[in-house]
């Protein structure tokens, strides 16, 4: 049996994805969903890449 991913765009049309890649692309993106969400919950800021070189420096 064939899966289809069924992404829904900004401006409401539904686009239909039967390709093999399609499955692997959802879980990239949900995967990177949850990295986000745990990352937000953190208390502690990110630093930027700047900001860690001029301390290193």
């Amino acid at each position: 049996m064939q899966k289809a991913i069924v992404y829904r765009a900004y401006n409401g049309a539904e686009i239909i994805d039967t390709r093999p890649e399609a499955e692997i692309a959802y879980e990239n993106m949900r995967y990177a969903e949850e990295l986000y969400a745990k990352r937000k919950q953190r208390n502690k800021p990110h630093k930027s890449f700047a900001e860690i070189l001029s301390a290193l420096l």
